[in-house]
């Protein structure tokens, strides 16, 4: 988790790639370790965060997330 939030932090996660990344830290959460579970919400805070300027979202204004193509 720790190498795709570095990637993603430098910008260096294609658009394409967000949606099966999400699955991926996604299905982290269920993990046993609290590390691993700890660093999959960190990513999944950072993707979303980015995910909404990517896509210009103003989630304060009601607008949903649209599927990247």
């Amino acid at each position: 988790m720790k190498v795709f939030v570095k990637l993603t932090e430098d910008n260096m996660v294609p658009r394409h790639m967000y949606m099966q990344l999400f699955q991926t830290v996604i299905g982290r959460f269920k993990d046993q370790t609290v590390l691993e579970r700890k660093g999959s919400l960190k990513l999944f805070q950072q993707m979303f965060i980015i995910y909404g300027l990517i896509f210009n979202v103003n989630i304060k204004e009601g607008e949903r997330f649209l599927e990247a193509e």
